[in-house]
């Protein structure tokens, strides 16, 4: 059973707070299922700890239905987010003045937040290729949040005019996740 850093379960949900509202917040948490939303409203997830991945995959799920009318980009806007809140505290030092500099030291953040699967950057002046292969706990609506996480990133890291756009998915039966991602 794959899992998850809690991390990666408060930050979404202080996130979703900050960005969408109180009441997206509670409309997004009662489309939940019974035990996601136990654990995440009971107060019990700790920073450190790992949880099924499943529960972020419900809450993925919910963020993407309920707010797919007034919000189409919204995974996409918290992938950037966690990007920005993630990449500029805790883990600024991942990021370098180049993002070719920064791709040698972002796939090692992979296993700080997900207890399965690998992340590979392959780069090239103005491009790179991210890949995410052996996950236990694939779906789109996660694919659509490592998409904007991957542009904050590279703009974080000074590229200019990015544009990220995923190429293969596991969803679809191909052998990775990619994401080929461009700026100048």
């Amino acid at each position: 059973m794959a899992k998850v850093k809690g991390v990666a379960l408060l930050s979404r949900l202080q996130m979703l707070k900050e960005h969408f509202g109180d009441a997206a917040f509670h409309k997004i948490v009662g489309e939940l299922t019974q035990d996601s939303r136990d654990l995440l409203t009971g107060g019990g997830v700790i920073s450190s700890s790992w949880y099924p991945a499943e529960v972020l995959k419900d809450l993925d799920d919910s963020i993407a239905k309920t707010l797919k009318a007034s919000h189409p980009r919204a995974m996409e806007e918290l992938g950037e987010m966690t990007a920005q809140m993630g990449l500029t505290t805790i883990h600024k030092l991942k990021i370098k003045t180049t993002p070719e500099d920064t791709f040698t030291r972002v796939p090692q953040l992979w296993s700080a937040f997900h207890d399965t699967g690998e992340m590979d950057i392959e780069s090239a002046p103005g491009k790179a290729t991210f890949r995410i292969k052996g996950y236990g706990m694939p779906h789109r609506t996660f694919c659509r949040n490592l998409v904007g996480w991957a542009n904050k990133m590279v703009e974080l890291s000074g590229g200019k005019n990015v544009s990220t756009k995923e190429t293969k998915c596991v969803c679809n039966g191909d052998d990775c996740c990619e994401m080929v991602v461009t700026w100048d």
